[in-house]
């Protein structure tokens, strides 16, 4: 015999949050919206839909464990409080009868299938009441009053699937909300560590979650509800530390973008005095900040890209289901798994939940059709177990002629623990369903046609995403490796007038296609982190683009010596000269300016004698903003890799002037705490500084 003793309080299990209100209970998230919400309508009610657009959630969440983020808070870990309200106790009691009390014990301690059910119909209950008495009726509450209702939970390390801070279900807690939305803190993304684990500041990151789940998870969701007009938001760039530069922002704002984020909310503006080391870095730093002239640029780019990327159907060849019934249940696969696998092969998908695919679904010419999108497939990250009704769809979806991929293997029950072999036994031999392991599903896609795009060899980090507009195609392309340039050629299902699309330069360009059939493939050159779009209908006609340049041979390398001068942020443009440098080197390596962030200056003469042809100066390897400026005119600012700069027209025969300057973070100023878990790179211009010229 055991005996179990379950008691209910009114407090929650994080201490710091033992008030917090109850997620679970109407009443008590209606007094959040009396004391917050009404007051500001009281007093600023000529403002709401026009100053005031509307209210943020940041995090709110469960949080019932005493480790207010421990990422493993789910079910089944020994003395932890538990969500709960008085209407559980009746939806509990409808499942499982009027002795439902005698199985609670469950929710702690294992057991075979009873144990299952239990926590499956616990999950099932807190994360649907979560759903409908917080972030519903708030959403309710902002449209009634012509505002709107935005934020993000905690989704890391998979925490969106279970308690503590987490809301049980990404999907479920976003709904009542007018944009889908998510945040990127404290290293979660990192250029190049999108497989192996890495150490963070609560524990060991989950980085394949954070590449190839998290954005995409969010986005989706902007795509299925019809009420969030395909709009995703993310805040982003906080808690990096100052070692995060524009170059680092711009990385992590395509990284976004590429998967579907539209709406950006920077992190942070601080009014506080320089250094406040609350969550650097912060974007002005009271003008301490030696990149914040620049980031206008950074905005730029990001408004341009976001409008191009929005308000048309996304293109995509895959549905995979998200997890989280699964996971309730029993043995299961995340399904950034499979999304990794696609992506890794330029093959886009959406997540769908299961409420989608049971009511918000269908299937039309053997196709999965979601609102405005149209998917090839169905796959099913590996699932113990799955809802009988879920189960149940995809038997009259397989009927339907749906193709549906099973990763690893079929369920083997239902989560509710009715017997479900019959249907099962359907599922196995339906000519529409596959079983395949995971490795195999990219080839799979590949063999039967299920792709958009395809391109001509393995490049696992090229990504991509596709947006149609009534007269114009976009298509993003991205090269996420920090390091390794990206050559290929892409095959696109579209053809008559293609150019490229620089969002940076704000310049259309001519594109090297050929036509092939229907199709056109097309010529990609990509820096590390270099970004490029592709844009190809009708909306181009009567636009000409810049002549593209064609390759480039070196025509000469400028060796210097350089006069080196140096500016803080708030000196500049006031220079103080340092003096001669005979090569280019890592300025932090110098003991006088070791620790110097700000602007570094760079002036030398070369010689030019050769023709008139297209030229085009490189600056090597740079840390990490450059403004060029030739015989006295700006040639632009690059805030990220390539650093090039066309110099038709600003060349003269015989001497020319060459100014270079440099601006790095204030890391090298304030290694603070956030920036010592990331890599330190140099200070200034290493180069080589090369002129290249047309062929």
């Amino acid at each position: 015999w055991r005996i179990f003793t379950i008691v209910e309080n009114d407090k929650n299990g994080d201490s710091k949050k033992k008030d917090y209100l109850n997620p679970l209970v109407k009443e008590s998230v209606r007094i959040l919206i009396d004391t917050i919400h009404e007051a500001f309508y009281d007093r600023y009610r000529d403002d709401f839909g026009s100053t005031i657009a509307g209210f943020f959630s940041d995090e709110p969440g469960f949080y019932n464990d005493k480790e207010s983020f421990d990422y493993n808070s789910k079910l089944g870990k020994k003395g932890v409080t538990l969500p709960w309200s008085a209407d559980m106790n009746k939806m509990l009691e409808e499942e499982f009868g009027s002795d439902y009390k005698k199985y609670l014990p469950f929710l702690w301690h294992d057991g075979e299938e009873m144990m299952s059910k239990v926590r499956f119909s616990y999950m099932n209950l807190v994360s649907m009441l979560y759903a409908e008495n917080f972030t519903k009726q708030i959403g309710d509450w902002c449209r009634e009053h012509s505002v709107e209702y935005i934020g993000h939970i905690v989704e890391d390390n998979n925490l969106h699937t279970g308690l503590g801070a987490g809301t049980g279900h990404f999907f479920r807690a976003l709904e009542g909300q007018d944009m889908s939305g998510l945040d990127v803190v404290l290293w979660q993304l990192n250029p190049g560590f999108d497989e192996i684990p890495s150490r963070s500041f609560s524990g060991e990151a989950d980085n394949e979650f954070y590449n190839y789940g998290l954005a995409k998870m969010a986005a989706s969701l902007a795509h299925l509800d019809p009420k969030k007009k395909g709009r995703t938001m993310a805040e982003v760039f906080g808690a990096y530390g100052w070692v995060e530069g524009l170059k680092l922002m711009k990385w992590l704002t395509d990284h976004m973008l590429v998967r579907g984020v539209n709406y950006f909310v920077p992190h942070a503006f601080s009014p506080k005095e320089y250094p406040d080391y609350d969550c650097p870095p912060h974007m002005y730093a009271r003008g301490k900040n030696p990149q914040y002239r620049y980031y206008q640029y950074l905005n730029q780019y990001t408004n341009r890209m976001s409008h191009l990327l929005s308000g048309g159907t996304h293109v995509a060849s895959a549905a995979v289901l998200y997890h989280a019934e699964a996971e309730w249940s029993g043995d299961f696969m995340y399904f950034q798994k499979p999304v990794k696998e696609l992506m890794r092969n330029q093959i886009d998908c959406d997540i769908l939940p299961c409420g989608a695919i049971i009511g918000d679904v269908h299937v039309r010419n053997a196709k999965l059709i979601s609102q405005d999108e149209t998917f090839d497939c169905l796959i099913i990250p590996y699932s113990k177990a799955l809802p009988i009704s879920l189960i149940k769809r995809l038997t009259e979806f397989a009927n339907q002629g749906l193709s549906i991929f099973f990763i690893d293997g079929l369920p083997q029950r239902s989560c509710e623990g009715e017997v479900v072999n019959d249907v099962l036994g359907f599922l196995a031999v339906n000519e529409n369903v596959e079983v395949i392991l995971l490795d195999s599903l990219a080839e799979k896609m590949k063999n039967v046609g299920y792709y958009d795009i395809h391109v001509k060899d393995a490049q696992p980090y090229l990504r991509y995403y596709h947006v149609k507009h009534q007269d114009l195609d976009v298509y993003m392309f991205f090269n996420e490796h920090p390091i390794h340039e990206i050559e290929t050629e892409v095959e696109l299902p579209v053809t008559g007038k293609i150019m490229f699309y620089d969002a940076y330069e704000n310049i259309l360009r001519d594109a090297h296609v050929r036509a092939e059939g229907g199709k056109s493939l097309i010529s990609l050159k990509l820096a590390p982190f270099e970004t490029i779009l592709v844009v190809s209908g009708t909306g181009l006609s009567g636009l000409e683009g810049s002549p593209i340049i064609n390759r480039l041979q070196t025509a000469s390398t400028v060796e210097g010596p350089w006069s080196l001068s140096t500016t803080t942020s708030l000196q500049y443009p006031a220079f103080t000269p340092w003096g001669q440098l005979e090569s280019l080197s890592d300025l932090s390596r110098i003991e006088s300016l070791k620790s110097f962030s700000g602007t570094m200056r760079y002036e030398t003469e070369f010689d030019w004698n050769i023709g008139d042809n297209r030229a085009v100066i490189d600056l090597g390897d740079v840390y990490e903003t450059a403004e060029v400026i030739v015989n006295g005119e700006s040639l632009g600012v690059r805030i990220s890799t390539p650093y090039q700069f066309e110099l038709s027209g600003n060349l003269k025969y015989g001497k020319n002037s060459l100014v270079v300057e440099v601006t790095n973070t204030l890391v090298k100023e304030n290694p603070d705490t956030l920036s010592r878990i990331a890599q330190h790179e140099p200070s200034g211009l290493l180069g080589p500084v090369r002129i290249f010229v047309e062929e």
